[in-house]
């Protein structure tokens, strides 16, 4: 009887392998590094004591929890402030925000108001919701952005600003309501958010749409 031969193992075709790694290795290495600047341009314009730079100054400080103890920029006009948000797998969001001038301010350098409207991505329309004032001038900006060759779609917010300071009693007849806020911004074609800029309440969701808007569009840094 012969003896049950002992496998010592698989028999195995010629290696494939590279030989040489080094050089794919370092390619997959800098591509898994290579990371997609999203560089989104947003607008902010609105009617004076709005509250406008001051939402500007809370995207900014996103990442803050409470009220803010010290003023914001009294300088933003023309002025353009980065936003970065955190970074996914494979990508960074950054938002640029500008706060636009309007017509009857003096000139200042860098001008506010921008002639590369075609570049930005969304415009933020802001109204004291304690104030009609700056309500009816809603529309008056739409068409202000309209004679600069901005081309408004679904991509600009209507925000009301200062809703810690609304009020339920008698006084409720000289501030704007939601009902009336939320009717104009569907008859304009575009989205309304109500915030407090000042103490920092309902400020994120408005960034989260940016960002979604911004990565929809594509506004990918060369």
């Amino acid at each position: 009887m012969k003896p049950i031969a002992v496998i010592q193992g698989i028999p195995r075709g010629k290696a494939t392998y590279n030989k040489n790694p080094s050089k794919e290795l370092l390619e997959k290495v800098e591509n898994a590094r290579k990371i997609i600047n999203y560089v989104i341009p947003v607008g902010i314009v609105g009617y004076p004591g709005s509250g406008r730079k001051t939402l500007a100054y809370c995207f900014k400080h996103i990442r803050e929890d409470g009220p803010f103890n010290e003023e914001p920029l009294k300088k933003l006009y023309g002025y353009h402030q980065f936003v970065k948000l955190d970074k996914e797998l494979g990508y960074r969001v950054i938002v640029k925000f500008y706060v636009i001038d309007p017509r009857n301010m003096p000139p200042r350098n860098p001008p506010g108001r921008l002639k590369e409207w075609s570049e930005i991505c969304c415009m933020i329309i802001v109204f004291d919701i304690t104030d009609k004032r700056t309500f009816k001038a809603v529309p008056q900006y739409m068409n202000i952005l309209r004679e600069d060759a901005f081309e408004i779609q679904e991509n600009f917010y209507i925000v009301g600003n200062k809703r810690d300071l609304r009020r339920t009693d008698e006084a409720r007849h000289t501030q704007v309501s939601r009902r009336s806020a939320t009717t104009m911004a569907d008859l304009l074609g575009g989205t309304y958010y109500e915030v407090s800029a000042t103490q920092n309440q309902n400020v994120r969701p408005i960034l989260k749409a940016i960002k979604r808007l911004g990565m929809r569009i594509r506004y990918v840094e060369q």
